[in-house]
């Protein structure tokens, strides 16, 4: 509960907030300090909860600290770190990125045409010369790690920010394709939707970011490096950034989105974002 509407709370409590705070410190021990919570937080899911007593009409529920930080806090640090981003920080990052596709190369041999046309255009993400944006990426931008409201459907959250890094602009788009493909028995399936949802991303991006043609080819680059990165590598790997899902879940064999991939690629290579696609530009 914010702090701005802690009086409010107990104005119609038979309880009131000193009897609380002398509650939580007989019980887990003093001094007690409040935590403030974002005016527009919501809870559903509490980790290790139990019932602990009752003060009034008040149910008491205690849970262990969580540690980490909310991935609102964690971007908001990671992007005024970027401030002071250097050359000898962005080239680490392209690095690793290089070694991530040669990994891909060597080990998925049949993601060769999709990894050799990361490998000729990923430069531009890190040539300082363009300004290409480096920002803040989940890591592991998945349906699973995605809280929306359960009547209007409107996003509320992200949570799971543990794979957060730099990289360039477009890489975790593969949450699209999260949305609107999924696993099935025969392989990756989009939904009958997807050509109106990417031609709606496209329309909505491409205005509010003031985007090139140049800006669209780049992240289209990285857009097709992410979805290699996600669905290429094992989560086990033990590769910094982004999380990978290659056989996470063995029932279904190998799990490569070989369609999504040269869906990726064809589109990657092609001047404008999808095909049929109308927009304007501010």
């Amino acid at each position: 509960l914010p702090m701005t509407k802690m009086d409010a709370f107990f104005s119609d409590k038979s309880a009131t907030r000193q009897d609380c705070d002398s509650f939580a410190e007989k019980r887990f021990g003093g001094p007690i300090t409040p935590v403030n919570a974002f005016a527009n937080a919501q809870f559903g899911l509490v980790a290790r909860h139990q019932h602990v007593g009752a003060v009034g009409a008040l149910e008491v529920y205690s849970m262990p600290k969580l540690r980490g930080d909310t991935f609102v806090q964690a971007s908001l640090r990671v992007a005024q770190d970027s401030v002071s981003i250097g050359p000898e920080e962005r080239g680490r990052i392209h690095s690793a990125c290089l070694a991530r596709l040669d990994i891909l190369w060597t080990t998925l041999p049949e993601l060769q045409p999709a990894v050799q046309h990361v490998r000729n255009h990923i430069d531009k993400l890190f040539d300082p010369d363009t300004d290409y944006p480096l920002v803040p990426v989940h890591g592991d931008l998945s349906p699973s790690n995605m809280l929306v409201d359960r009547y209007t459907g409107n996003l509320t959250g992200v949570i799971d920010s543990g794979e957060l890094s730099f990289l360039p602009l477009g890489f975790d788009f593969y949450a699209l394709d999260n949305i609107i493909g999924e696993w099935s028995p025969d392989g990756w399936k989009e939904r009958a939707s997807a050509p109106s949802m990417r031609a709606h991303f496209w329309a909505t991006l491409v205005p509010l970011m003031h985007l090139s043609d140049a800006d669209i080819q780049n992240i289209k680059v990285a857009w097709l490096a992410g979805i290699l990165f996600h669905f290429g590598t094992r989560s086990d790997a033990g590769l910094p950034g982004m999380a990978g899902h290659l056989n996470d879940n063995d029932s279904m064999g190998t799990q490569m989105p070989d369609e999504l991939i040269s869906d990726s690629l064809r589109r990657s290579q092609k001047s404008m974002p999808w095909e049929g696609l109308t927009y304007e530009r501010d």
